[in-house]
């Protein structure tokens, strides 16, 4: 059994973050640490801070140094699978051993109404592929 944490960057500080993820760095039981690609808070206030998903990931593999990290489904609807490519190289050549895990999805009607992209499709579908240190 593999253990991780997830992290929800919404109404939050950086500080923060980092200081949960650098302790779960530092506990041997967490293999993986998570964020969320959103690009305002959900469940809440949608005013509020939220880290933006991928920049956060940057950060945070310079930070860590075990804990394999990855961000929870990243809408490929607003996200372009090439920029996604890129952002990923950019943390996999600076941080090696590669500990980046990216899950992708297509979001649904409903998400992409919210956030103000229309989407072809109703489906959701979630597609891991973790990548191996």
């Amino acid at each position: 059994m593999r253990f991780g944490i997830k992290t929800a960057p919404q109404h939050t500080t950086w500080a923060a973050m980092l200081e949960v993820w650098r302790e779960a760095d530092d506990v041997d039981v967490f293999e993986s640490a998570w964020n969320f690609d959103h690009f305002y808070p959900i469940f809440s206030d949608s005013t509020g801070p939220c880290l933006e998903a991928w920049t956060m990931l940057a950060a945070m593999a310079q930070a860590t140094s075990r804990i394999r990290i990855g961000c929870q489904v990243t809408g490929m609807i607003y996200r372009h699978p090439a920029v996604v490519a890129t952002q990923s190289s950019l943390i996999v050549v600076t941080k090696p051993p590669t500990r980046l895990m990216t899950p992708l999805a297509i979001m649904s009607r409903l998400a992409a109404r919210s956030t103000g992209v229309r989407s072809r499709t109703g489906a959701m579908s979630h597609v891991a592929m973790p990548n191996k240190p």
